[in-house]
């Protein structure tokens, strides 16, 4: 899967469980009309009359109009990201929409962007910046978010970078949660088979069940035409190269057929041009190998 698509695959799986897990209590929009203009938040907003921290333990400081974006392992921080999050929020303002925050997730710490716009940690996991006369914005790394220490881990949970996810994924195995498991299928294929591989043969019920889901997604029969394909490309690709092995020996073998031709032909007394039509072999190649190669 390219880079691009892997990202569209991780923003439309969070913004998925992330409105499973909100609209519980709150309105949840992935897409938000700013202004007259033609433009849209490609983020998720969590809209309710009244504030709804109780119902959070990490996002308690939600009001009653709360922005979301995202950022997988696959997307970067910039400082142009900032000036973007700016526009959306003076774009709100515009609306006349009162108690905003604002919130950015990441699968990992941002060492740069965190240094460089001056960002102060709340708690683990936790940081934010105040711009004056307009917003706290809030920076939240999941890979810091102790296990089972938040409510929001029910959908945040699958986010953690690499290193700590291994864990996760075979939980979610083990215990069988069929909406985790569809959608870390969707986002880690290759660490699922390889965590399957290590569970060998010995496998209960709920991990067959996980290798149900995986032919119901196509991903093992996939994964199987992947392998074959693979093989078949470099079969091929040897081929070839063995074929062009081949045929260049065999046009170095006929050169040098035609040059012991022109040889020949040349001692025999025939004119250059009438040897060069004969072999083949252009009139000015055949005048500087005759003059290095032959004492006529």
């Amino acid at each position: 899967m390219n880079k691009r698509k892997l990202r569209r695959t991780f923003d439309e799986v969070f913004k998925k469980r992330a409105t499973s897990f909100f609209e519980k209590f709150a309105k949840v929009e992935t897409e938000y009309e700013l202004h007259r203009l033609p433009r849209k938040l490609d983020v998720l907003v969590i809209e309710s009359d009244k504030p709804i921290g109780k119902h959070l333990d990490l996002m308690n400081y939600f009001k009653e109009f709360n922005i979301i974006e995202f950022k997988s392992e696959n997307d970067r921080f910039g400082r142009s990201y900032i000036y973007k999050l700016l526009y959306y929020i003076s774009a709100l303002y515009l609306r006349k929409k009162k108690g905003i925050t604002l919130s950015l997730i990441s699968m990992y710490k941002p060492e740069t962007f965190i240094k460089e716009f001056k960002f102060i940690s709340v708690k683990k996991g936790l940081y934010k910046i105040t711009i004056p006369n307009m917003i706290e914005m809030h920076l939240i790394i999941v890979s810091e978010l102790e296990e089972t220490a938040v409510k929001e881990l029910d959908f945040l949970s699958i986010f953690m970078n690499r290193k700590n996810r291994k864990k996760i994924i075979r939980d979610v195995i083990k215990e069988g949660r069929n909406e985790d498991l569809k959608d870390i299928f969707l986002l880690y294929k290759e660490e699922i088979q390889s965590i399957l591989e290590e569970m060998g043969t010995n496998m209960t019920a709920i991990e067959e069940r996980v290798w149900e889901l995986a032919e119901e997604f196509g991903i093992r029969e996939k994964s199987i035409q992947e392998g074959r394909e693979q093989e078949r490309l470099l079969a091929r690709k040897q081929i070839e190269k063995t074929q062009n092995l081949v045929s260049i020996r065999e046009k170095r073998a006929e050169h040098k057929s035609k040059l012991r031709t022109a040889i020949k032909m040349k001692r025999a007394g025939f004119t250059l041009d009438f040897i060069s039509e004969m072999t083949e072999i252009q009139e000015v190649y055949l005048k500087r190998f005759f003059k290095k190669n032959l004492q006529l």
